[in-house]
């Protein structure tokens, strides 16, 4: 156990010479098991996945960056830092600073679409994928919905509380009071001034149009993956519809999919049916 009482050790990775990466690490290194990288989505971070880490990290070694401008990794000026691409480039670099050849790949949204690009470019480092209610396209109704509650505003932890429940309590009809808590602190941050504003530099935000503009679905990508994939799929989900889900099967014969009852997108990964998911594909990799 780390120091403090955590599970996980806190480090830093120089991406560049002026972007540092934030970065968990659970588990020993060492462990015989497929290590997991696990990879947030576009206003998220790494604190997503800690109840699922903790649940792996007694057999299983797991690494969660803070992706460039989120959470407590680096923040820049320039919008071309937050490039696509370069989110791309940082997680191989982090594979190779550490030492893994091969891991299975777990991602939200963004983070399955830099595992699905980082495929393309180094397919040898992949033992198996998990995308956490994500597929290879984002219907458009519901990326929008989603980014209309990404602003930058400074608020109260209740009004915090309020957005996060406005924007997904209609779909994750299984949570109560101390899940909606937990949600929010998980997605907002208490800033100096005392005020909570979400954990990431708006500036971000700024790429996105230029990245969908270039790459306006990753099915090319989806379609040649040749090892195991899991999809985790809210049962409510608008993001990734269950029409949706029925194409990723019919595309890719390597595709398994996993219903989480009573949630929207995307799962937060501590349900019970997660983990059962998750660590029965992780049981299929490891042989």
């Amino acid at each position: 156990m780390a120091d403090g009482g955590r599970t996980y050790r806190e480090t830093g990775f120089a991406a560049t010479p002026d972007m540092n990466l934030y970065v968990r690490e659970f588990g020993d290194p060492a462990s015989p098991k497929v290590p997991l990288i696990a990879l947030h989505g576009y206003w998220r971070t790494s604190r997503d996945f800690e109840e699922l880490a903790e649940h792996l990290a007694p057999s299983r070694y797991i690494l969660t960056p803070d992706m460039r401008g989120r959470g407590r990794s680096g923040r820049s000026t320039d919008v071309s830092d937050y490039a696509f691409e370069r989110l791309v480039d940082d997680i191989a670099r982090l594979l190779a600073a550490r030492g893994i050849a091969r891991a299975v790949f777990l991602g939200t949204a963004l983070g399955a679409y830099v595992a699905m690009r980082l495929w393309q470019l180094r397919p040898e480092l992949f033992a198996g994928f998990i995308f956490n209610d994500t597929g290879p396209e984002a219907p458009p109704s519901a990326g929008a919905k989603a980014a209309t509650f990404s602003g930058g505003d400074e608020r109260s932890f209740d009004e915090a509380l309020a957005m996060i429940k406005a924007q997904n309590a209609p779909s994750f009809t299984r949570y109560g009071d101390a899940e909606w808590v937990k949600m929010t602190r998980r997605a907002y941050w208490q800033n100096e001034n005392g005020a909570w504003v979400r954990d990431f530099d708006q500036l971000t935000n700024q790429d996105i149009p230029r990245m969908r503009a270039v790459t306006p679905d990753f099915w090319q990508e989806y379609n040649s993956i040749s090892v195991p994939i899991a999809v985790l799929r809210g049962e409510n989900s608008e993001f990734l519809t269950r029409e949706l889900a029925d194409r990723m099967v019919a595309a890719n014969p390597h595709t398994t999919i996993y219903t989480i009852p009573g949630c929207g997108h995307p799962p937060m990964l501590w349900e019970p049916e997660s983990y059962a998911a998750v660590d029965e594909f992780l049981a299929r990799v490891d042989g």
